[in-house]
């Protein structure tokens, strides 16, 4: 499916999220990422290549979200170096991304998220941007997600700064007493991204962005599916309400292509599924020491 109607050279469109990733044993035993149901270099993937070059191009940051499904990281950490040597081989192999999104859906520990955090950033560089799928329910209030841990925890830690923003799903109450309620809660305005998704009210986002001013962090669609001229009409709605706020755009495309098999399996063998303090701090990465 096209992203034509989607992408011009004036569009508003700042950030473009491609998932999702996940990681499993193909039919060999080897371990194997995975773009949902295919390998990232299927053909079935071909075209998209052209959008996605072509929205960098635009200037267009290109994100690559990992997650989203029960069980990607715990099989990430349960057998790291393959399965991120997998992930950093994808990254390098296009030079098209400038970030990861993590959306975590398995009970994972926060070492753990910490840890890869340090190592994309060490592999990556500080200017690689991570950002974390967060739901609003979880953010008005200090009870865990499905990650087992609370996000302002992570934002409170060392690693915390290298997280950009929060792509928060507002699909619930896309209202400004909703946004206050996060912000009270002691989430930085300026990192909560107010992702929707097609058919939400967006009536209280003049009221958000007026309170908020260049504070707002920004507003995300989730999810396109046969919905092109519906995604367009709602981007220049919202951008009318913008103007010259960051406008950030998620788009679960489920298509990509590019690499071969042997690039894509990983090597080695290393696990840190629960880790402590003293295992994580890796000398190998000074970056990565967890404090």
């Amino acid at each position: 499916m096209s992203l034509d109607s989607l992408l011009s050279k004036n569009t508003p469109i700042t950030h473009l999220h491609l998932g999702a990733i996940n990681f499993d044993l193909d039919i060999n035993r080897i371990a194997t990422i995975y773009l949902n149901d295919y390998k990232p270099f299927d053909i079935i993937y071909y075209n998209v290549w052209n959008d996605i070059e072509y929205a960098a191009k635009l200037g267009i940051k290109i994100i690559l979200t990992i997650g989203g499904t029960a069980g990607t990281f715990t099989k990430l950490f349960d057998n790291f170096d393959k399965y991120y040597n997998c992930l950093c081989l994808l990254i390098r192999g296009k030079a098209l991304f400038s970030g990861v999104e993590l959306n975590i859906k398995d009970a994972c520990p926060l070492n753990n998220i910490r840890y890869l955090i340090c190592r994309l950033i060490a592999d990556f560089g500080e200017d690689f941007l991570i950002s974390i799928t967060a739901r609003q329910e979880y953010l008005e209030t200090d009870y865990p997600d499905k990650c087992a841990f609370i996000y302002r925890d992570l934002l409170n830690t060392s690693q915390g700064k290298y997280i950009n923003y929060l792509n928060s799903q507002f699909f619930l109450d896309y209202t400004l007493d909703a946004y206050d309620d996060v912000i009270d809660n002691g989430y930085p305005s300026e990192k909560l991204i107010m992702g929707m998704k097609a058919y939400e009210d967006i009536s209280d986002l003049p009221k958000i962005i007026k309170k908020y001013g260049d504070k707002f962090g920004g507003v995300c669609l989730y999810e396109r599916l046969n919905e092109n001229i519906m995604f367009s009409d709602i981007i220049k709605d919202i951008d009318k309400f913008l103007n010259y706020y960051d406008y950030h755009a998620v788009d679960n495309i489920n298509e990509i292509n590019g690499l071969g098999e042997d690039e894509i399996n990983g090597l080695g063998e290393y696990e840190i599924n629960g880790l402590g303090e003293d295992e994580l701090n890796n000398k190998k990465y000074p970056s990565c020491e967890i404090l």
